[in-house]
C-alpha cells in the first residue's frame, strides 16, 4: 500500500518533470537553429537525442499510469539512446553543451537502474529539464541578436522611408510595409510590381493630388498636405541589375525649403533697399561736402571780389599792371579749391560705412599718382557696398599700396565658382583698361587683389582717358 501510494505520488510529478522538460528542450532546439553553434551535424544529433530521450522517458510514465504497473518500457531503446548520448557528448566536450550533466543523465537514464525506479527516471528528468532552462536564455538572446531574413524584413519594416527592390521584369524582391503605405496614399491601392508601379505613378491623376515632375524623382502634393517623394535607381547586385524605388516623406524638407525661399527674397529685398541707402547715404555725404567746397569758393571768391572792389574804387590807385595777375590767377584758384582729392574721398567713405556700424580699417596710403588714387577710391567704394549687401559683413580691411589694392572682408564668402555680376564686372574693366591684374576669391570670405605691373604702369600712365565712374 505504502508503495502504490509513493508511486501515485511520485509518477505524475515525474510525468510534470518530463513534460516541462519536452518543452524546455523543444523551445531550446527552435531558438538554436538559426545560431551557427547549431550547423554542425553533431550538434543536431545531440539535441535531438536528448528530445528523443525525453519523449521515450514520458512514454514509460503514462504507460506505467495506464497499466498499474511501475516497470519501464523501451529498455533496449533506451540503452542505444543513453550510448549515443555519451558518445556526442564527450565528442563535444568543448563546446558549450554542458557534457557532464548529459553525461549524468544519460547514466541515470540506463536500464541498469530500473530496480530503482522512478527515483533513476526522476533523476535524468531533472537533469534534463535544468539543463533546457540554463541554455534557453542565452539561446534565445543569441537568437534576437542573429541577423536573419526575418530580421532584416522587420527591420526594413521599421524603416520610415519606403523601400521596393525588384528584378527588371518588376517582380519584387523586397519590400518594407512603408512603401506600400505610401503607394495607397497617392495610387489608393498598394502595388507590389516594381515597373507597373512606376509607370501609373508617372500618369496617376486624382482630385487633391498635384505631381511635381523632378530630375530627382516624382513629387506628389497629398490633399492632406503631405509631401512625398518617390525615386527610382539601378542597383546591382550579385552580377545582376535591379531597380530600387525608394518613397520618402519630404513634408518638413518642403516647408523648410519654402521657408529658405521666401527668406532668400526678402534678403534679396532687404540687400536691395540697403544698397539704396547706402548711395543715398554716400549722396548725402557728398552734398555736404559740395556745400563745404561752396562755402570755401564763397569765401575765396568774396575776399577776391571785395579786395578788387576796394582796388577800383580807389580814384587815387593807378598801377592796374598789378591787378591784372590777381584776376588771371582767380579762376584758377577756384579750380583748384573746387577738386577733391581721393585721400578726402577715401575718408569720406571710410566714415560713412563706420556711421553704419561697419569697422573700416585702411593700411598704407593712396597712391602718388593721381588717375590711381581715383582708380583705386572707386573699387573701394564697389567693394564696400558688395560686401555689405552681398557679404553681410561687418568688418572690411583696405590694404594701400603703390601697385596693389587688397581689399577683404569677414562676410559668409562666396561657395562655388564666383559669377561677377555687375558690380565686380566694371571692377575688372577699369582695372585692365589700366592694365592691371583682378583676383577674387570667395573662401573663406570675399578678398579682392588688385596688382598692376612697373612696366604696363609706365605705358598706362600717359593715356590721355582718365579712369571713369
Amino acid at each position: 500500500m505504502e508503495a502504490r501510494a509513493l508511486n501515485a505520488f511520485v509518477q505524475p510529478a515525474l510525468i510534470l518533470f518530463g513534460l516541462t522538460g519536452l518543452l524546455t528542450q523543444s523551445f531550446l532546439m527552435y531558438f538554436l537553429e538559426p545560431l551557427p553553434q547549431f550547423r554542425p551535424r553533431c550538434r543536431k544529433a545531440l539535441e535531438g537525442t536528448v528530445l528523443g530521450l525525453l519523449v521515450l522517458l514520458g512514454s514509460d510514465l503514462l504507460l506505467d499510469i495506464q497499466l498499474d504497473q511501475p516497470e519501464p518500457y523501451g529498455s533496449g531503446l533506451r540503452l542505444v539512446l543513453c550510448s549515443c548520448l555519451f558518445i556526442l557528448a564527450v565528442k563535444q566536450r568543448k563546446q558549450d553543451v554542458d557534457w557532464r550533466s548529459l553525461c549524468l543523465a544519460g547514466a541515470a537514464a540506463l536500464p541498469s537502474w530500473d530496480a530503482w525506479y522512478p527515483l533513476g527516471m526522476g533523476l535524468a528528468l531533472l537533469i534534463f529539464w535544468g539543463r533546457a532552462l540554463d541554455l534557453l536564455p542565452s539561446a534565445m538572446r543569441e537568437k534576437r541578436q542573429q541577423i536573419t531574413e526575418y530580421s532584416i524584413q522587420e527591420a526594413i519594416d521599421l524603416l520610415e522611408e519606403g523601400i521596393l527592390i525588384t528584378l527588371q521584369n518588376g517582380e519584387p524582391v523586397l519590400m518594407n510595409r512603408a512603401l506600400f503605405q505610401y503607394t495607397e496614399s497617392v495610387l489608393g491601392v498598394g502595388i507590389r510590381n516594381g515597373n507597373v508601379l512606376w509607370h501609373l505613378l508617372q500618369d496617376v491623376r486624382r482630385p487633391g493630388l498635384l505631381r511635381e515632375n523632378q530630375s530627382r524623382g516624382l513629387l506628389f502634393r497629398l490633399p492632406d498636405g503631405r509631401w512625398l517623394l518617390f525615386q527610382r535607381d539601378t542597383v546591382y547586385f550579385q552580377g545582376q541589375s535591379h531597380w530600387q524605388l525608394t518613397a520618402s516623406d519630404v513634408t518638413e524638407l518642403q516647408r523648410l525649403n519654402q521657408s529658405l525661399d521666401q527668406q532668400n527674397r526678402q534678403l534679396q529685398q532687404k540687400n536691395a533697399e540697403l544698397k539704396e541707402l547706402l548711395q543715398h547715404v554716400q549722396e548725402i555725404q557728398s552734398r555736404e561736402t559740395l556745400r563745404e567746397i561752396r562755402i570755401q569758393i564763397h569765401d575765396l571768391m568774396g575776399m577776391r571780389i571785395s579786395l578788387l572792389q576796394q582796388v577800383l574804387n580807389n580814384r587815387d590807385f593807378g598801377d592796374y599792371r598789378r591787378i591784372m595777375p590777381l584776376l588771371s590767377n582767380m579762376l584758377s584758384d577756384v579750380r583748384q579749391e573746387i577738386r577733391v582729392e581721393p585721400r578726402l574721398r577715401l575718408a569720406e567713405l571710410v566714415s560713412v560705412y563706420r556711421k553704419l556700424g561697419v569697422l573700416v580699417t585702411v593700411r598704407g596710403t593712396l597712391p602718388e599718382a593721381g588717375w590711381k588714387g581715383e582708380l583705386y577710391v572707386q573699387i573701394i567704394r564697389e567693394a564696400l557696398t558688395n560686401a555689405i549687401c552681398h557679404g553681410r559683413a561687418s568688418q572690411v580691411a583696405l590694404v594701400l599700396g603703390e601697385d596693389s589694392l587688397l581689399i577683404q572682408d569677414n562676410g559668409v564668402g562666396c561657395v562655388g565658382p564666383i559669377r561677377p555680376g555687375g558690380g565686380l564686372t566694371g571692377i575688372r574693366e577699369k582695372v585692365e583698361s589700366r592694365g592691371g591684374k583682378l583676383d577674387v576669391s570667395g573662401t573663406p570670405h570675399f578678398m579682392l587683389k588688385i596688382r598692376f605691373e612697373a612696366e604696363e604702369q609706365e605705358a598706362k600712365s600717359a593715356a590721355p582717358n582718365p579712369a571713369g565712374g
